[in-house]
């Protein structure tokens, strides 16, 4: 375990992003000024190299049996058709992980370890945090000045670890950088150039709304809020059309539609209005939902199931 791995054992998205902002605020509550840039790889998967990687993976402690089985999986004969067209002879692939497979955590640790060691190592300044092939470094100063000259540095020392050493690439459409304040996220943009893609106020990092030093609350939220109704207005009719079982839309509401309108609630938190109105929308698929019925009596007869969104933020603490 290292602290950069934003994924792991009790840890997820939303604990990693939950640290970073609770960091940023208290050093802006400090007289400090805080940036961050942000990358995804480009062509990640695609781009490990399988003999290499069953070697780092067996180096990183991983177990051999395991190293051995997907080694042979991954790099298996394949037998290329076109049409009824089939070429004689097999291909073996020398790269490229399959997506969705359990492994791959696994071996994008033991790919990645070396030189995200190396890099935190070089800048013990830098909070740095990776999650597959997402990945932030965030540093603060007394002036603006102090943090463009960081995560200069920064930048420079990864991308070379990206080329040289990863030998992957940089999906730059996706980099962004923010900050503290706008001239500061500016100033960054100016500096770092490519390595530091568009000047935004929030960012989407991890698929959490990030503002470092600001109030919690972004787009990506609003989004998911507005997701969260739409797919209300499916569900409800969904329910009208069904002859029997109605009770089982519940089922829906609980394990869909809550859990894509409420992730990040563990470091944004909910307000008021939007805990209010979600627990209308999904207690609306328990029987009895029709309208009339008191909301404060069916959250005492079943339970509310957003109980655990209303207080996520201190139990992440």
């Amino acid at each position: 375990q290292r602290p950069c791995w934003a994924d792991g054992q009790k840890r997820g998205a939303e604990s990693a992003v939950f640290c970073q902002g609770i960091r940023a605020e208290a050093q802006v509550n400090q007289g400090k000024f805080v940036g961050a840039f942000f990358w995804d790889g480009f062509k990640f998967y695609e781009s490990f190299n399988l003999a290499r990687l069953n070697q780092e993976f067996r180096e990183y402690g991983g177990d051999p049996v395991v190293a051995k089985v997907t080694h042979n999986l991954w790099r298996g004969p394949r037998f290329v058709r076109l049409a009824k067209a089939v070429h004689s002879a097999p291909s073996y692939a020398e790269c490229g992980l399959p997506a969705g497979s359990k492994f791959n955590a696994a071996f994008v640790r033991a790919y990645a370890v070396k030189a995200f060691d190396r890099y935190t190592n070089a800048h013990p300044q830098v909070s740095f945090s990776s999650m597959v092939d997402d990945v932030s470094s965030a540093v603060s100063g007394r002036t603006r000045e102090i943090v463009v000259a960081k995560l200069h540095d920064a930048a420079t020392t990864l991308q070379t670890l990206y080329h040289e050493v990863l030998q992957i690439g940089i999906a730059f459409d996706k980099v962004t950088t923010t900050a503290s304040d706008a001239k500061l996220a500016t100033m960054i943009v100016k500096d770092i150039q490519a390595l530091g893609g568009e000047a935004v106020s929030s960012v989407p990092n991890l698929g959490v709304d990030y503002k470092p030093g600001k109030r919690r609350l972004g787009n990506k939220r609003k989004v998911r809020f507005a997701g969260m109704i739409r797919r209300g207005v499916k569900l409800a009719k969904m329910r009208r059309w069904m002859q029997k079982g109605k009770h089982r839309m519940f089922r829906l509401h609980t394990a869909g539609q809550r859990p894509a309108a409420t992730f990040g609630a563990a470091v944004n938190g909910y307000t008021d209005r939007q805990l209010q109105v979600s627990r209308r929308k999904i207690m609306r698929g328990q029987t009895p939902g029709d309208r009339g019925v008191s909301m404060t009596l069916r959250l005492v007869a079943f339970g509310d199931p957003l109980w655990r969104e209303a207080v996520m933020p201190a139990l992440e603490w």
